[in-house]
């Protein structure tokens, strides 16, 4: 099973109650850069030029728990 799906399964488990995002291994101002957001099951990427607050709104807009996965755990 590929981590994504292994995010798909741990995400469909909380019943929609969290989101996960994988950021980039990279940081701006110690803050994670957001790519990627599993939202009820399904994969959401960011829009290019989107900012990362819009796109926090627009995949989590009624404020659920989240949880940030660096992208680099996919090579583990």
């Amino acid at each position: 099973m590929s981590i994504k799906q292994r995010i798909q399964k741990l995400e469909q488990n909380n019943n929609g109650e969290m989101i996960i995002y994988i950021t980039d291994p990279h940081t701006v101002d110690d803050e994670p850069i957001i790519r990627q957001a599993c939202v009820d099951g399904r994969w959401i990427d960011r829009k290019s030029g989107e900012t990362q607050d819009s796109f926090l709104e627009r995949t989590n807009p009624t404020e659920r728990h989240s949880v940030c996965i660096e992208s680099s755990v996919e090579s583990l």
